[in-house]
């Protein structure tokens, strides 16, 4: 489901404040009503912000409708970007929301949200700071589902062609992919030929699935070329040189269970606030609280 937003809601999004939609409390499984002072700016500001996000009553009633449509759990991204460094707010760990109040909080709580909404083209080689495009803000939901970790792949494509293929969370043991590897890379591309290159009119791309032990393939995400997307296994510029070579065949890269055993999850490196994890900060714990 796609919920177009208005210009005015990404400017919301954009403020610091967090704050939820309504004086009841529907975040992550906790109910109750709580007063409107608990915002996390605290004080008149969250007033203030409380008062705004009332105007667009439209847009939190679009997104619990689509949640209740599509089985009551989704998970969130904005245009190119979902929330995951935005996980630690939810109790999960995970980016599992099953109301408007949650996915408005973790959309604000996330620096890749927020690089979305200010800064998406910069990296651009035809970038101009002062003729910045218009962009079209849209919230795009996708039914939940806890799939195995450790049968998911992200898949390279460049120059429309599929190159490379990696596991895709590197901390988890995935090893019984690569005793079956020759019939996985011919299901991903014949998967890929039928099912993904011809709805994606571009160049350069890489897609992330969901293999089933029975041999099923559910697409699970599509992330723009370049440094925005994580490379896992293989580096970008080792993708594209590939891609020169007509005679290249599709590679697959498999941590080995020791390798996997030793890298930090996902899970962990998003399981708090940044500024609890960035080192290079010389902020002090009563400045973040």
């Amino acid at each position: 489901k796609s919920i177009r937003l208005s210009t005015a809601f990404g400017e919301y999004l954009k403020q610091d404040e967090t704050m939820r939609a309504s004086d009841e409390c529907r975040l992550f499984g906790r109910r109750g009503s709580h007063s409107s002072s608990e915002s996390t700016s605290g004080g008149s500001g969250g007033e203030e912000e409380q008062d705004g996000l009332q105007n667009f009553r439209d847009v939190t009633s679009a997104i619990d409708k689509a949640i209740e449509e599509l089985g009551g759990a989704v998970v969130p991204r904005l245009n190119w970007s979902c929330p995951k460094d935005a996980t630690w707010l939810n109790p999960w760990k995970t980016l599992k929301c099953t109301n408007a109040d949650e996915i408005i909080l973790m959309l604000k709580a996330s620096d890749r949200v927020s690089n979305d909404l200010c800064h998406a083209f910069d990296i651009c080689v035809d970038f101009d700071p002062d003729n910045k495009p218009e962009v079209d803000f849209v919230l795009n939901l996708r039914k939940w589902y806890d799939f195995d970790k450790s049968r998911e792949l992200r898949c390279f494509v460049v120059h429309k062609r599929l190159i490379g293929v990696s596991q895709r969370y590197l901390s988890e043991n995935a090893t019984a992919l690569a005793e079956n590897e020759d019939d996985i890379i011919h299901a991903l591309e014949r998967f890929f030929r039928e099912s993904v290159a011809p709805k994606i009119d571009l160049e350069s791309y890489a897609f992330d699935v969901h293999l089933t032990r029975d041999g099923r393939i559910t697409l699970i995400d599509v992330s723009p070329a370049g440094d925005a997307t994580n490379p896992l296994l293989f580096t970008w510029d080792e993708l594209v040189k590939k891609s020169a070579q007509p005679e290249h065949k599709v590679e697959m890269r498999i941590s080995s269970s020791e390798h996997s055993s030793a890298l930090v999850s996902e899970r962990a490196v998003y399981g708090f606030p940044y500024d609890f994890v960035d080192h290079e900060s010389q902020m002090e714990v009563k400045d973040i609280l």
